[in-house]
């Protein structure tokens, strides 16, 4: 019973900033006072709506807390750290990371030394085949480190970008 009052809840929180969103939109490059004044209103009202730890600074390379939710077969269940690749919208697209190794040959990425919370001493692998978008919702603070994210930079996230898209062109 929570949890469809949470959805519902959280559904109509979506739509109501997609509203504000559709309209901040149509006033961007607009410069008279009354549209300043409605897109200042209209900002501070998105504010209101978005939840505490809305991911407004993630940028490509930030390792990040996913609760993935209920799973099937082999899909990711629970909460796993992710990458941050790229950002459509409200949308971040996520490599997820892992302690065991992958069967990727040729296109595996270790990453040792993260220094998250439960890493251990074998580090992290990255888990191509759950590489998918997620909504900013799923998207947690790290607990136990300072800035809630670590970074790993733009270059080893497009190297990720890079061996994923290969890795699916020869599986075609």
């Amino acid at each position: 019973m929570w949890t469809g009052l949470w959805k519902n809840l959280s559904n109509k929180k979506h739509i109501e900033e997609s509203k504000i969103n559709a309209r901040i939109k149509q006033l961007r490059g607009k410069t008279d006072a009354t549209s300043r004044k409605e897109l200042i209103e209209l900002r501070e009202k998105r504010k209101k709506i978005l939840p505490k730890n809305y991911p407004a600074s993630l940028v490509k390379g930030d390792i990040i807390y996913v609760k993935y939710g209920v799973g099937f077969g082999d899909e990711l269940t629970n909460g796993h750290y992710g990458i941050i690749l790229n950002r459509k919208g409200a949308l971040y697209l996520i490599a997820p990371l892992t302690s065991t190794p992958q069967p990727y040959e040729g296109y595996n990425i270790h990453l040792k030394d993260l220094g998250l919370p439960g890493e251990g001493t074998k580090g992290s692998y990255v888990s191509f085949n759950h590489v998918r978008f997620l909504h900013y919702r799923r998207i947690e603070k790290i607990k136990g480190i300072k800035e809630g994210k670590k970074n790993i930079g733009a270059e080893t996230a497009d190297k990720i970008l890079e061996n994923f898209f290969n890795m699916n062109k020869t599986m075609e």
